[in-house]
């Protein structure tokens, strides 16, 4: 619980869900644009494709990533054995960061984000942007609560898309050194999110 540490308890401010959807929204804009040159990339029209259709391939892919972190929320709620506050704002004005879910376990903030992308080049753009935002809010920390942080980026990759996972594997490995702050990182793809559902 939160209210065991007064420093982080000071610190929190559930988020709406207004901002959360607005962030998925934001992100699959972000990616799209970051990958523009890619094949088909997501949200890019073009002659053959209208704006109904891009439309309807957002919603579509809004519609997966929703239910990826839910099911993402359910296998590492149970692995870690505890329950999380879900949607979840740290910091001030001027420095916070908002993350998908949190939790305090033998005195260290754990918190959780999770991300679903369709290309590899997305790791080194909207997942690297998202960190290095993660790194301003741990940044104004301090030194104290600073050791107590720690953060599990699960990224979920869009089958529908096929990237490899490999490789997403690799690129999330040579970002890590480039941070100070601790974190472990969980890649998943969506088959393997939706085979791990039925199962539960």
């Amino acid at each position: 619980d939160f209210r065991d540490d007064r420093f982080f308890m000071d610190l929190v401010n559930p988020a709406t869900e207004k901002s959360r959807f607005k962030r998925i929204n934001d992100e699959i804009e972000e990616e799209a644009r970051a990958n523009s040159r890619s094949v088909s990339p997501l949200g890019q029209s073009s002659d053959r494709t209208s704006q109904n259709e891009r439309r309807k391939e957002i919603a579509e892919f809004r519609s997966r990533y929703l239910a990826a972190e839910e099911i993402v929320m359910g296998v590492l709620s149970k692995e870690i054995g505890c329950s999380f506050k879900r949607n979840i704002q740290f910091g001030s004005k001027e420095t916070f960061y908002a993350f998908d879910a949190a939790f305090m376990q033998d005195g260290h903030l754990h918190a959780i984000e999770v991300k679903m992308i369709r290309h590899p080049l997305s790791v080194q753009t909207l997942i690297r942007s998202s960190l290095e935002k993660i790194a301003m809010f741990w940044s104004s920390l301090p030194d104290a609560p600073k050791k107590k942080f720690r953060l599990t980026l699960a990224v979920v990759v869009d089958s529908k898309a096929s990237p490899a996972k490999a490789i997403v594997e690799g690129r999330l490995r040579q970002l890590a050194p480039l941070f100070s702050f601790l974190f472990a990182v969980r890649v998943f793809t969506y088959d393997e999110l939706q085979k791990l559902a039925d199962e539960a």
